[in-house]
């Protein structure tokens, strides 16, 4: 056949979830959060939420210094999935601090990874750092 191998594959549909995953990664970059919490809701009627898309959802959250909605998405990302939470998921509720200056609560977050056993790594501590140059 004189078509090429590549082409000649069929491909993968990506996931429903990895779309919607990919939009709110995409408006979690331009900080676009009340859309972010749009795409969770409308996940959630089509019942396409997948941890994926809340992970994604947190790091929305924490960019735009929402914390207290980064933090309820990360309870319901406990719901869904049974695996440990990543340490960038974490990262995304202390950045949330961060952006706010709320050193005490970036700390004292950064505490309960630590007592939960969970390894933080560079940009954990960085992230912490930066609530103080914030919050002074």
């Amino acid at each position: 056949s004189d078509q090429h191998p590549i082409e000649s594959q069929k491909r993968k549909k990506p996931k429903v979830s990895d779309d919607i995953a990919d939009k709110i990664t995409r408006l979690g970059n331009k900080k676009l959060w009340r859309q972010v919490l749009k795409e969770i809701e409308k996940a959630k009627s089509l019942g396409k939420l997948s941890s994926s898309c809340i992970k994604e959802a947190v790091g929305a959250m924490g960019k735009s210094g929402r914390y207290k909605e980064a933090k309820n998405l990360l309870l319901q990302l406990e719901k869904l999935s049974d695996q440990p939470i990543k340490i960038y998921v974490h990262n995304s509720i202390i950045q949330a601090y961060a952006v706010n200056g709320m050193w005490r609560e970036a700390l004292g977050y950064l505490k309960s990874i630590l007592d939960s056993g969970t390894v933080p790594n560079m940009i954990t501590y960085n992230t912490a750092l930066t609530s103080f140059v914030n919050g002074s």
